[in-house]
């Protein structure tokens, strides 16, 4: 049966047995996700009518059962889901109205905006190599780009860039490449001549060497966002460097966020460890922490929603109490598309919601649109955001 299809009593019904759920512990790790996740978005709000749906027969007692219960937690996770395919990506939508119905106007909406839509990107990346060649990436299958001494490029078969060496002797002339991942083109995968492997996300530049100096190993994350698995090599450390600091490996999985439109230099460690050095301050992360850099700041070390800063390595949208304004600049890059608001105060409203980043972009938005809390409109390739 069709969510529409749903009838006043039915959706209050499957309300009540999924609050009553929750607070017996049996809830599903998908259903504790939606209630927990409708309670962080309106808890300061207490509403007991969202849409149609009417929680005033739902009664403020189990919502303040479950206030209990999710605040005594010491974190609430966002539960991944597996892998959604595009063609199913109503995935968890933050109200419990837009989880139990897809109202009239929404529905409409979605058809309007379907009209001008936009598919996620392909494969355009582009490799600028010392030498002055230029790869456009997609264009080619599995070839060697280039060779030159000991080391040699390819591209795999599986759309991968890959640098290797036959020898282990460090280069003497150094000879740096670019690679450029456009924004509207898909995360592309590099693995550098020492073994150390990158996913450079979209609206990104890495600058790095063909064949890294005999006494250090540095590259350049220009702009955007990469995650590092990174070969260790305890006389010679992986340095990163990226507007004004230096990370530097000690033997990890990391993800760096330095995009031109965001306001900090994000570093999150996964595995291992990390320093980070910005002029005389040097701080060390632990898996789980994050390093948070704005200009003329010092370094502020947090604990990292670790689910949410990988979404987008595992294919996914992930927000967990984001502004909309931070999720649209996610949308923007992904899409290749302009945002714009009508109303400035909505970039503020945060949202929890997750979602497939390979469906179209007006299944994301309709996702947004179901809160109750805010519209879009496409048109060509722009994305305007209005109040509902």
């Amino acid at each position: 049966m069709l969510i529409t299809e749903m009838n006043m009593e039915d959706q209050n019904k499957k309300a009540v047995e999924l609050l009553d759920r929750y607070l017996q512990g049996v809830c599903t790790p998908e259903e504790c996700a939606i209630v927990e996740a409708v309670y962080k978005q309106y808890a300061h709000q207490k509403p007991f009518k969202d849409g149609d749906v009417d929680f005033t027969r739902i009664g403020e007692d189990s919502f303040l059962k479950i206030s209990a219960a999710i605040d005594s937690k010491q974190r609430l996770p966002v539960r991944l889901w597996p892998r959604i395919a595009a063609a199913a990506s109503i995935l968890l939508i933050i109200s419990f109205g837009g989880y139990f119905l897809l109202n009239k106007q929404s529905v409409e909406q979605l058809a309007q905006n379907q009209q001008h839509d936009i598919a996620p990107g392909t494969n355009h990346a582009v490799l600028k190599i010392g030498r002055g060649k230029t790869v456009v990436l997609d264009s080619l299958a599995e070839v060697l780009i280039g060779q030159q001494a000991n080391t040699s490029i390819n591209k795999t078969a599986d759309g991968a860039l890959v640098y290797s060496s036959n020898n282990q002797a460090a280069e003497t002339q150094m000879v740096y490449d670019t690679l450029i991942v456009p924004a509207g083109s898909k995360p592309y995968r590099l693995t550098l001549s020492d073994g150390t492997k990158l996913l450079v996300n979209v609206d990104s530049k890495v600058r790095f060497p063909e064949r890294f100096a005999a006494n250090e190993r540095k590259i350049d994350l220009i702009s955007g966002e990469a995650y590092f698995d990174v070969v260790h090599n305890a006389t010679k450390p992986l340095s990163i460097v990226v507007k004004g600091q230096t990370i530097k490996d000690i033997g990890t999985h990391f993800n760096i966020n330095a995009y031109d439109n965001e306001p900090a230099v994000v570093t999150t460690l996964l595995e291992g460890s990390v320093s980070i050095l910005k002029g005389t301050e040097n701080r060390t992360l632990a898996p789980g922490e994050q390093a948070i850099v704005k200009p003329g700041s010092n370094i502020v070390v947090k604990k990292a929603d670790t689910e949410e800063t990988m979404a987008w390595k595992d294919g996914k949208f992930l927000y967990n109490s984001t502004s909309l304004g931070a999720i649209m600049k996610q949308v923007e890059r992904w899409y290749g598309v302009k945002v714009v608001f009508e109303d400035d105060a909505l970039k503020s409203k945060p949202f929890s919601v997750i979602s497939t980043r390979f469906g179209m972009a007006s299944q994301v938005l309709h996702n947004l649109e179901m809160t109750g809390e805010v519209k879009f409109k496409i048109e060509d390739k722009k994305i305007i955001v209005v109040n509902k």
